[in-house]
């Protein structure tokens, strides 16, 4: 969960409030996070230990999301901000699939550089041929590119 809310707060600031030229508003949504982080630590730690630090950095980076997309789509009134999409879950569903392949490739090569090598090459491959093969608009345009620059 933190590599999604992770993500989704930067895109937020770095797609979304930087290129606008809101960047206080990003700011503003890390005072809030970082508020709402001290507070959990303090009232967490003490009584949990570190299973209050894991809650603590999971609802810290929540709040980072919520406040940066609040500032986003109410106070710059940025109404189509949809975080799941076609090309969302065809990225998501690829990823998936090249991990499973590496993992496979992990487990039957015992030679680390081997593996690496092959799990990369591989699963990078495999990666990117799935999204064209299901038509994924990006890697369409992308090889449409790549075909013509052949010619």
């Amino acid at each position: 969960l933190m590599i999604i809310f992770s993500s989704l707060s930067s895109y937020l600031q770095n797609q979304l409030l930087i290129p606008t030229g809101n960047e206080k508003f990003g700011l503003i949504a890390a005072i809030f996070s970082s508020v709402v982080s001290l507070f959990f630590n303090v009232l967490l730690i003490p009584k949990i230990g570190y299973i209050g630090a894991g809650v603590m950095v999971f609802v810290s980076e929540l709040s980072s999301v919520l406040s940066r997309y609040y500032m986003v789509r109410y106070k710059l009134n940025y109404k189509n901000i949809h975080f799941i999409s076609k090309s969302t879950v065809l990225y998501t569903i690829s990823a998936l699939l090249m991990m499973e392949i590496v993992l496979i490739i992990k487990n039957h090569i015992k030679n680390l550089i081997l593996s690496l090598l092959m799990s990369a090459v591989i699963g990078s491959v495999f990666y990117f041929v799935f999204l064209l093969i299901l038509k994924e608009e990006v890697m369409v345009n992308i090889w449409k590119k790549v075909k013509k620059c052949r010619e």
